[in-house]
């Protein structure tokens, strides 16, 4: 069998004769972003024996330490009863705290412990790297370009919780 070379390309293909336009091309290409983004740190998460929604949930607690579990429901679009068991073993597993708000004690608020942290900072390590050489190849230009696109094609929800992880990360750095 014929083996198909490795081809890395950062210029578009003739979009109108392949994907029919280059919003076809942008789906299709963000279909492949995610799963390479997800592989970028598969290994770390699956030595660890974690599944990709409690990775999800270290790393965004680990962005927003003292996170209700409310505001993760709202964040990651689960349901409680979604996020109950992977919490659980979380918490079993020493990679996440939760603890009574000092406010309302109806809620509990969340802590990654210093195993928590130290998964995500690898996951994160792995796919930073990836996007590095990316930003690298593509030019200061480019990747402004494509921020720009990004945040403009997020919904308003996803707009809420960059605006609430960046609330908690100023909180936990003094306010600075």
């Amino acid at each position: 069998m014929k083996r198909i070379a490795k081809v890395r390309r950062a210029e578009p293909l003739e979009m109108d004769l392949v994907f029919g336009s280059a919003e076809a091309e942008g789906c299709l290409m963000q279909f492949f972003v995610n799963i390479s983004m997800l592989s970028a740190g598969s290994g770390i998460v699956q030595k660890n024996g974690f599944s990709q929604t409690q990775y999800r949930i270290l790393a965004l607690t680990n962005n927003c330490p003292g996170i209700s579990v409310g505001e993760l429901v709202d964040a990651l679009r689960v349901s409680h009863q979604n996020l109950n068991s992977p919490m659980r073993r979380l918490i079993a597993g020493k990679c996440l705290i939760a603890k009574l708000s000092a406010e309302d004690r109806r809620q509990k608020n969340l802590f990654v412990t210093r195993k928590g942290a130290q998964i995500v900072e690898q996951v994160m390590e792995s796919q930073i790297a990836l996007i590095r050489k990316a930003y690298a190849a593509a030019g200061p230009e480019a990747v402004k370009g494509f921020l720009a696109v990004q945040r403009l094609i997020i919904d308003d929800k996803s707009h809420e919780s960059i605006a609430m992880i960046a609330k908690y990360r100023a909180l936990n750095r003094g306010g600075r």
